[in-house]
């Protein structure tokens, strides 16, 4: 269950990073004004290859079924996801998603044994959300509400024209 929302802070409103020192993992403390986490995103931009990778970072979750050393060796190899806007050659090659921290990082195996190991600090993971823009509940829904954007008539997509017939 999603922490409750408050008021949207504007799309342009780009969130600060919080760094962590030494050992540790730079964080952003809000979702960025295009978050793919936030229901008003616009999912359209973001690529197949862009959902692959959220689906990879998925891996670190555990599930009922998991109950092997491999399944356990699985969770803790799964990625961490960074914010969509650092590059690798930027000077924050690699920030947190505050989005992703907050939806998944509760029940993703690295994030949790980053707060055990005190590399990542509890805020990171359970923020104060109250100004933040809604975000979506899971993957699941943030894969749903792609498609349904993908789907829908150029509601969202730039690179398309809608025409209308006359009746």
């Amino acid at each position: 269950m999603s922490p409750p929302r408050s008021p949207r802070l504007p799309a342009e409103a780009e969130p600060k990073a919080r760094p962590t020192g030494e050992g540790t993992n730079e964080f952003r403390t809000a979702p960025c004004g295009k978050c793919p986490w936030r229901v008003d995103a616009d999912l359209t931009e973001f690529t197949d290859e862009d959902m692959a990778r959220l689906d990879r970072a998925q891996q670190g979750v555990a599930r009922r079924s998991d109950t092997s050393s491999d399944d356990a060796v699985r969770m803790r190899s799964a990625p961490r996801m960074a914010c969509h806007r650092d590059q690798p050659d930027g000077p924050h090659p690699f920030r947190l998603c505050a989005g992703w921290l907050a939806t998944v990082g509760p029940h993703h195996m690295p994030v949790r044994m980053n707060l055990i190991e005190g590399t990542l600090p509890l805020e990171a993971v359970y923020p104060d959300t109250r100004s933040w823009p809604e975000l979506h509940a899971s993957l699941e829904d943030l894969l749903t509400c792609r498609d349904q954007q993908m789907n829908a008539p150029s509601l969202h997509r730039s690179d398309q024209t809608m025409t209308h017939q006359e009746e």
